[in-house]
């Protein structure tokens, strides 16, 4: 895999789409499919992607099945998750993590991806990248479809501004940005898949949507009984739609974790929303509120 910073997919790449989750709506999938061409890009795909297994794409052995023989193949350059839901965890005893994070590819996804991107990072993979999964991009809304594009010509800057209103508390952090979504990241707490030890040092980022503020509350409370907020250097927060009005929501995150001292911002560009920007995991960032932004070392 080229140097995250410098990443670009040659004309005629082949990007590999998966189905690791739930069943999705193939007139969608085929709008996707159209779109990738249009970019010179190759698209492939298994034809189990569109069995159904309950809610799933397929049984979970068949689905993890085809989610690692895209790391294998050697003339893939990006393994793309078609869609979320739920349905990732349960192939993750089924992989063979230590191939999978060995691979120089890229793998984008988000939500329930979170479980794949976590393991796979907890691993060493630094391939993992938190962005739209391929489905939503059928409806060809600029502010998704410009941000892809970018991303795979090599045109995407890791790098973010914000504003006053963004920053919770102030300070200066570096580290290896790590997490997801929240829900996800709670449930894969205690398992093998998650050494406690990835968070020292870490820059922690979280998004979630649809969910209540007891629930939000319960969640951050749970990280923060399992010691996770003991070791990291800094909270990026993204978006949290459908969650909680945004005043009572900051001041629910300021009271939980009024008794650390690393700084904390929000509403930034990553996770459900109309906008969802690239955020390299795994990698090193800083972060400076002092002087307004969030960049890739």
């Amino acid at each position: 895999m080229p140097d995250n910073q410098n990443f670009r997919l040659d004309p005629g790449s082949k990007i590999a789409l998966v189905a690791p989750a739930a069943s999705f709506d193939e007139t969608s999938f085929r709008e996707v499919i159209k779109l990738i061409e249009k970019w010179g890009y190759n698209p492939v795909y298994s034809h189990c992607v569109f069995e159904k297994h309950g809610e799933f794409a397929g049984k979970d052995w068949i689905r993890a099945e085809d989610f690692e023989k895209w790391f294998r193949e050697p003339d893939v350059s990006m393994v793309w998750a078609i869609r979320g839901g739920y349905g990732s965890s349960r192939i993750l005893s089924f992989l063979n993590l230590d191939t999978i994070s060995s691979s120089k590819k890229i793998f984008l996804g988000y939500s329930d991806m979170t479980f794949l991107h976590l393991a796979l990072v907890n691993k060493g993979f630094q391939g993992s990248f938190h962005g739209p999964n391929a489905v939503e991009l059928s409806d060809l809304k600029i502010e998704k479809t410009e941000v892809i594009y970018q991303f795979l010509q090599g045109a995407f800057e890791f790098r973010w501004k914000y504003k006053e209103a963004q920053i919770l508390r102030h300070g200066v952090a570096s580290g290896r940005l790590i997490g997801g979504n929240l829900t996800c990241l709670c449930h894969l707490l205690g398992t093998p898949f998650l050494n406690p030890d990835i968070w020292n040092g870490a820059l922690l980022f979280l998004e979630d949507c649809n969910e209540a503020g007891y629930r939000i509350d319960r969640m951050f409370n749970h990280l923060k009984l399992a010691g996770v907020f003991d070791n990291i250097k800094g909270l990026v927060l993204g978006s949290f739609r459908n969650c909680e009005p945004s005043p009572n929501f900051r001041s629910r995150i300021l009271d939980i974790l009024a008794s650390f001292d690393f700084p904390i911002i929000c509403d930034m560009p990553f996770g459900h929303n109309i906008r969802q920007d690239v955020l390299p995991l795994g990698q090193s960032f800083y972060m400076n509120t002092f002087e307004h932004f969030l960049e890739m070392n």
